[in-house]
């Protein structure tokens, strides 16, 4: 075979490119410490480095889930500990001003302290993290506690039995709450999410909410709707419940069949749903032939009631009223039946009206200590319950913290180990790659002799 001069050439060029390329990949190495440039240089180093990247991200987003959550908490535990400190107080004013060796004034002057300390409460319920409000649930650039005084339209603005004339005209007569029952959840982990917020509504609230209907329905009939009255959205999911209608209570979705289900069927409905609310048909209201649905909370907390996409249901059965503010429930002014709610709040009311009262009426003195003093007990008593489940999720939180760490640092060794290259062996390959070129280069200069044309 004969070899030609050019064939020479071509074959000294290609092996000082090589050996250039070579020494280009180890610098490289060297440089940036890993040990491919290119999915292709080892594509299964590459797969698991991309993969193992993915988790490092998702670690690091659930530690700033960790942190954000445990921050909102702890703002949490620290608004309840100051309720809790303040209803111990005024439990002690309560007992104090049930005494019946305490004098008029002395109950007057104990009603006034009550009175700031119920707007030191509403401030509580109010309380705001990073310009989000702790206890509104999921709405949290609303204010979830709105207060109205006795000089508001539709207010008590005096006590009839109160020697000062007038004393609830810029007083506090009535306290709404206007957020949502939505837990604020974080996920923490892969598939694991937990609430950081505690619902105002179930914080606030000492008795289980009990709510009538106020129309009437005959029994065994069918609910009625016009089609524009019905749910005008999808169906939800085909696997799980269906309905022509749609409605929520706390949050949860509760299908129903215009036209074709009873109240019984609904109040069914109701009881299989997860709401935290028990329905019931009551006949005894308003004659043997007339039903009335009651839906009463498993847990002291207020029924959060909501037509959905156009549907009437609920406001046709008259649970919820449009002219109110906030429209999820009837007000106790519009409504025929009713309803059975007591919030931390109303027994500050209560308490500080029963010691103004105290001096002329003997039943407010008794309301004291046979009334307020109980509801004082039972806030209390679930104020401790929602402060023990808080801890247990901060708890949950610091575990996870810290093992969100660990994870982290082990993903970040196994990282380390895919790409990264070794540096001892690397500093020989590119000791011998040199080696390699000046040698390329040492036998190129004698096969490549200079000719007369190189001179021309």
């Amino acid at each position: 075979m004969r070899i030609s001069n050019i064939m020479v050439h071509r074959s000294v060029l290609t092996n000082i490119q090589k050996s250039f390329e070579d020494l280009d990949d180890l610098n490289y190495k060297l440089s940036s410490g890993r040990d491919f440039r290119f999915p292709g240089d080892d594509p299964v180093a590459a797969t698991d480095s991309m993969r193992l990247r993915t988790n490092l991200t998702k670690q690091e987003q659930f530690q700033r889930n960790i942190t954000d959550g445990l921050m909102w908490m702890n703002t949490v535990d620290k608004t309840m500990s100051d309720v809790s400190s303040i209803l111990h107080r005024v439990r002690t004013l309560a007992v104090q001003g049930a005494n019946d060796p305490y004098a008029n004034p002395d109950r007057m002057a104990i009603g006034y302290e009550i009175d700031q300390i119920l707007q030191e409460m509403v401030d509580l319920g109010n309380m705001n993290f990073n310009n989000r409000y702790v206890f509104a649930g999921a709405k949290t650039l609303t204010k979830p506690f709105e207060v109205a005084y006795g000089r508001d339209e539709g207010q008590e603005s005096d006590l009839t039995d109160c020697p000062v004339g007038g004393i609830n005209a810029d007083r506090i007569t009535r306290v709404t709450y206007h957020g949502n029952q939505v837990g604020l959840m974080r996920e923490i982990d892969e598939g694991t999410k937990l609430a950081v917020n505690t619902v105002g509504d179930d914080l606030f609230f000492i008795t289980a909410h009990k709510i009538t209907m106020q129309s009437e329905v005959i029994r065994d009939a069918n609910i009625t709707l016009n089609s524009s009255e019905a749910y005008n959205g999808a169906v939800g999911d085909p696997s799980g419940p269906t309905g022509t209608g749609l409605f929520r209570i706390n949050g949860y979705e509760i299908f129903y069949n215009a036209g074709v289900d009873s109240l019984a069927d609904i109040a069914d409905r109701i009881n299989t749903a997860e709401a935290g609310v028990t329905a019931s048909i009551d006949s005894d209201l308003s004659g043997p032939r007339i039903d009335r649905m009651v839906l009463t909370a498993k847990s002291p907390s207020e029924v959060w009631l909501e037509d959905v996409g156009g549907g009437n249901l609920l406001k046709k059965l008259g649970f919820i009223d449009e002219s109110a503010s906030p429209n999820n429930i009837y007000t106790p002014s519009t409504a025929k039946f009713e309803e059975v709610r007591i919030s931390l709040f109303d027994t500050l009311i209560d308490l500080r009206n029963h010691l103004f009262q105290a001096a002329t009426n003997e039943a407010d003195a008794r309301a004291i200590s046979n009334q307020d003093i109980q509801r004082l007990n039972w806030g209390l008593n679930n104020l401790l319950s929602h402060q023990a489940d808080l801890g247990a999720r901060v708890n949950r939180f610091e575990v996870m913290e810290s093992r969100q760490e660990d994870y982290k640092l082990h993903t970040r060794e196994v990282l380390a180990e895919t790409e990264g290259a070794d540096l001892a062996e690397t500093i020989m390959d590119l000791k011998l790659a040199e080696s390699i070129q000046q040698a390329a280069l040492s036998s190129g200069a004698r096969l490549i002799r200079p000719t007369l044309m190189d001179f021309l």
